[in-house]
């Protein structure tokens, strides 16, 4: 199935070029990670979430503003990969199969990537 490469970007992890894409939805923000050649590189797409992270501060009188929000980027996403490889197995010339990460807060650090 063709995926869009509309607001994709670029990465280069252990010599395989990857797409990512990031999107905020309601609860959370997904990321979502796959090959970019996927004739030579047929596995599946990784996917994953992080909590919001946020802290709503007052701003003035009836105003807020949010702080502490994550910023996906690509030092973050290159932290997915890697720990998809070495937690999950995951080989980017393997099956096609998906593989959902679920919530990443916890487990690789994203303390750098905190917009104040």
């Amino acid at each position: 199935m063709a995926r869009s490469l509309k607001g994709a970007r670029h990465i280069t992890v252990n010599e395989v070029a990857y797409r990512w894409r990031a999107t905020g939805i309601d609860e959370c923000t997904s990321a979502v990670i796959w090959p970019a050649d996927p004739y030579r590189r047929p596995s599946g797409e990784i996917v994953c979430r992080f909590g919001y992270n946020q802290v709503c501060t007052p701003a003035g009188p009836g105003h807020w503003r949010l702080e502490h929000q994550i910023v996906i980027t690509n030092r973050i996403v290159r932290r997915i990969i890697l720990h998809a490889i070495a937690a999950h197995r995951y080989e980017p010339a393997g099956s096609s199969r998906p593989l959902d990460l679920g919530v990443l807060d916890r487990v690789i650090g994203i303390t750098d990537a905190l917009r104040s």
